[in-house]
C-alpha cells in the first residue's frame, strides 16, 4: 500500500481547498469557517494544528488537533477535592517538566465529544491513520505529557489503540443529548410528549421563570458584557467535576462574530440585573448547548434558571428544525429530567515515557465515578 504522508498547518487560512473537500459533511467543528472564527480569538494556551494526511496523490484524511497547556489550579473539583493521587500526579507533572503539562488532543476542547478527524469511506483502519498523524505530531511538537484520543476519531477501532498502549477510560461522564421529533412544531408538542410528571415541572418552571429578561447578545454586544458574561462563567467553572481548559468569553464572541446567526448569546436578566447567559451553536439539524453562565444558587434557583436555559435550548432547537440537540457531560440528572438521554464513549490516554504512563494508568484506575439517577421524562423515545 502507498505510504502515508501528512502535510501540517497552523492557521485556517492557510488550508488548501482539499480540507474543505475531505471534511464536507463532517463534525461543524472542522468546517473552515468554525475554525477561521475560533482562530480569530483562541483562549490562552490552546495551539491549534491541521493535518491533512496523503496517500499518493489523494487525500485521504483530515485531522484537527489541539495542544493545551494546563492551568492546574483551574482543571475542577477533582484537582482540587479529588484523590490524592490523582492531585499529586497532576502537580507532579508540572515539577518533572518545568511547565505547566501540555495535552495533545484530537478534536476541540470546547466540545469533548467533537470528532477531530474526516476519514474517506475506503479507508478500512481509520484507527491507523490515527495513530500516524498523532505520532508525526508529536514529533513535530515537542514534549507533550498526554495524549487525549476519543472513540468519535478511533472509528470503532479503540481495541487497536489499547494494543499500542492507550489506557483506556470507560468512567467518563456521558454527553447528554435529547432526541427531537422532526413533527414538532413547537413548545406545546414538546410538551405532549413527556410524562405528565416532568410536563408538570416544565411548567412549573417556566412559571417560576416568568420574571426572566432575555436579550440576544451578537458580537459588540458580547464585548460591552464581556466582564459581566465572565463574572457569571466564573463560578459554574469552579464547581465543575473536570475541565480541560476554561474558555473566556471573548473566544465565544470570536465565534459570534465569524459564524453570525448559528451562534446564539442570550443574556438573562432578573429585575434590570444579569443573572445568568447561554450560548449555542446550530449546525444543520443539530444544535448544541455550549456554555452557560449563572449567578449565585441562591438568587438563580428561586427562578428555575437553569431548567429554563434547557427548555429554551429545546424551543431554539425546534424553531429550526433540529433534529437533536447536544447538551454536554455535567448536570446528568437534571438535563434527563427535560428528556436527554446518554451517550457513552471511551477515552484513551497515553503518556510518551513508560514510567509516567504507568503511573498515569495508576491514576486513571482511581477516577471517581459520579453516581446519578438517570430520568426518563419521554413518553416514547421521538423519532430524532
Amino acid at each position: 500500500m502507498t505510504a502515508l504522508d501528512i502535510d501540517w498547518f497552523t492557521r485556517p487560512e492557510a488550508l488548501p481547498a482539499e480540507w474543505d473537500h475531505r471534511v464536507a459533511g463532517a463534525d461543524p467543528t472542522l468546517q473552515r469557517a468554525y475554525l477561521e472564527a475560533f482562530a480569530a480569538a483562541p483562549p490562552p494556551g490552546v495551539d491549534s494544528h491541521f493535518g491533512l494526511v496523503r496517500r499518493g496523490e489523494a487525500v485521504v484524511a483530515a485531522a484537527a488537533f489541539q495542544v493545551v497547556s494546563l492551568e492546574i489550579d483551574q482543571l475542577g473539583t477533582l484537582v482540587s477535592e479529588g484523590p490524592a493521587l490523582i492531585r499529586l500526579f497532576l502537580r507532579l507533572l508540572g515539577v518533572v517538566r518545568g511547565r505547566p503539562p501540555r495535552l495533545l488532543l484530537c478534536g476541540n476542547a470546547l466540545h469533548s465529544d467533537a470528532a477531530g478527524l474526516a476519514v474517506g469511506a475506503q479507508e478500512p483502519e481509520p484507527v491507523d491513520l490515527l495513530h500516524r498523524a498523532t505520532e508525526d505530531l508529536r514529533g513535530r511538537i515537542g514534549a507533550v505529557d498526554a495524549v487525549v484520543l476519543t472513540d468519535p476519531d478511533a472509528g470503532g477501532g479503540g481495541s487497536a489503540l489499547a494494543e499500542r498502549g492507550y489506557h483506556v477510560v470507560s468512567r467518563t461522564q456521558p454527553t447528554m443529548r435529547v432526541p427531537l421529533d422532526p413533527t414538532w412544531s413547537g413548545w406545546d408538542d414538546y410538551l405532549a410528549a413527556l410524562h405528565k410528571k416532568y410536563r408538570q415541572r416544565a411548567r412549573s418552571a417556566r412559571k417560576k421563570g416568568r420574571g426572566l429578561e432575555r436579550e440576544r447578545l451578537d458580537a459588540d454586544g458580547i464585548a460591552a458584557h464581556l466582564d459581566t458574561l465572565d463574572q457569571l462563567l466564573a463560578p459554574v467553572m469552579e464547581r465543575a467535576d473536570l475541565v480541560v481548559k476554561r474558555f473566556p468569553v471573548a473566544t465565544v464572541a470570536a465565534l459570534e462574530r465569524g459564524l453570525g446567526d448559528r451562534v446564539r448569546v442570550v443574556l438573562y436578566r432578573h429585575e434590570s440585573r444579569p443573572v445568568g447567559f447561554s450560548v449555542s451553536l446550530r449546525s444543520g439539524d443539530e444544535l448544541d448547548g455550549l456554555l452557560v453562565g449563572m449567578a449565585d444558587d441562591a438568587v438563580v434557583r428561586p427562578l428555575c434558571l437553569y431548567q429554563n436555559v434547557l427548555y429554551d435550548f429545546i424551543d431554539d432547537a425546534i424553531a429550526h428544525g433540529c433534529r437533536g440537540l447536544h447538551l454536554g457531560r455535567t448536570a446528568l440528572e437534571i438535563k434527563s429530567t427535560v428528556g436527554a438521554q446518554p451517550s457513552h464513549f471511551d477515552v484513551y490516554v497515553r503518556h510518551p515515557g513508560p514510567l509516567l504512563h504507568a503511573a498515569l494508568g495508576l491514576v486513571l484506575d482511581r477516577l471517581p465515578e459520579t453516581p446519578w439517577q438517570p430520568r426518563h421524562a419521554f413518553k416514547r423515545a421521538p423519532a430524532g
